[in-house]
């Protein structure tokens, strides 16, 4: 899922006055403001790559991998990992002096054009599937980006089951001008208050929905599977937490170095597989994916390298918004057309495939392009400091390929 909330056509980035080599301060009274007035900027590859990895996480979650399950059943963590990153970006690219009005603007460009081809492939592949259109009104609830909000399978599922996250972000976009003044501006005490409330609601809600339906997703219209999964209030909490590091980012270096942070998340995520609803992945994770988020962010500052500033795993980040939009229906389509004799492995692979080919179409020829043209003359160069969260993983209709997933 996301959303995610996050994908775009180059590397994050900030203005090194949010995230560089000479990191502000945060004092007792919250931020300094001696920043520079035309600082560079400072490409965040390590988050642009990591959008890759979430992507795939997803991916792998919706395509039939029988033999890799137990690694691949907790890749809804792509759905809290975005909606976490995408709050961080946008704090740290926030200027006080954007107004609501622009950057809503800026934001419909880089999220609808892609998402409105993707929900009529995804009109499109319905019909060719013969598949349930969703309910009588969802078709233009999703057109609006509000399908989220209605506890109702056949609503936020409609044609491209991966779009409720989309719609969730939209709801984060819609607060966000009203949310970063408020939480970029608290007081050193108060942003740490902030950011463990919003770690202790994560937790509180997959506890409790772990606990209290242990086959939450066997039930397709689980309305509880909705409130803490699908539901936009819900998943605020993972936004805001994100916004709260941007003061850890731009504070005093964390000492773990990146492969530690990398290896707790994977041991996090490995014990989520526990956890039978799925809807407690996000309770064991948030806290390892955040402090993964922080210390590559400040790598990145510092000019350290890694394996995740390989070229092609930054191209696949940059393309992973898009990849995330048609990869589900490319599991479906492709499960429904894969003779059954296949070899094993063979629907997965080629999912993968035409996923990504697809994936950097969209990228190229709508995507970017359209958030040139309609995002006003700085959105080029703002899309690198924003991420694609929209972008978040989506739980969906699970099993095409068996959702060549």
């Amino acid at each position: 899922m996301t959303g995610s909330p996050g994908p775009s056509p180059g590397s994050a980035a900030v203005g090194s006055a949010a995230v560089g080599s000479s990191l502000t301060r945060s004092s007792a009274c919250g931020p300094t403001t001696n920043l520079p007035t035309a600082p560079p900027r400072t490409r965040l590859a390590s988050l642009t790559s990591l959008r890759a990895v979430a992507a795939l996480l997803v991916f792998g979650f919706h395509v039939n991998l029988a033999p890799l399950a137990a690694l691949t059943a907790q890749g809804r963590l792509g759905v809290s990992f975005f909606f976490v990153l995408s709050g961080m970006l946008l704090g740290l690219s926030w200027t006080s002096g954007t107004s609501a009005r622009t950057f809503w603007r800026r934001r419909a460009a880089r999220l609808y054009p892609a998402y409105l081809v993707a929900m009529l492939a995804g009109l499109v592949v319905s019909h060719v599937l013969g598949t349930e259109l969703g309910r009588p009104g969802a078709d233009v609830l999703a057109l609006l980006l509000v399908q989220s909000w209605v506890p109702d399978a056949r609503v936020y599922y409609v044609w491209n089951p991966v779009a409720w996250s989309l719609s969730t972000e939209a709801f984060f976009y819609l607060l966000f001008p009203l949310l970063a003044p408020l939480v970029l501006r608290l007081r050193t005490g108060a942003t740490r208050g902030l950011r463990l409330a919003c770690v202790g609601v994560v937790v509180a809600l997959g506890t409790w929905a772990s606990l209290a339906l242990p086959t939450t997703f066997a039930q397709p219209n689980s309305v509880t599977a909705w409130a803490v999964y699908v539901a936009p209030i819900s998943r605020l909490p993972e936004f805001v937490l994100g916004l709260t590091l941007v003061a850890a980012v731009r504070g005093r270096r964390v000492p773990v170095p990146r492969w530690v942070a990398a290896i707790v998340v994977l041991a996090a995520y490995l014990v989520a597989g526990l956890d039978p609803t799925g809807l407690g992945i996000a309770a064991v994770t948030v806290v390892p994916i955040a402090v993964l988020l922080v210390v590559s962010a400040q790598a990145d500052a510092a000019g350290e390298r890694s394996v995740l500033h390989n070229p092609a795993l930054v191209l696949a980040g940059e393309a992973s918004y898009c990849f995330y939009l048609v990869h589900h229906l490319v599991i479906r389509l492709i499960g429904h057309l894969l003779p059954a004799g296949a070899p094993p492995g063979t629907g997965p692979a080629l999912c993968l495939v035409v996923s990504a080919g697809l994936a950097w179409l969209l990228h190229t020829r709508v995507e970017v392009p359209l958030e040139r043209r309609l995002g006003g003359r700085h959105a080029a160069a703002r899309r690198r400091s924003e991420s694609p969260a929209q972008e978040g993983p989506a739980h969906g209709d699970r099993r095409a390929v068996e959702h060549a997933r």
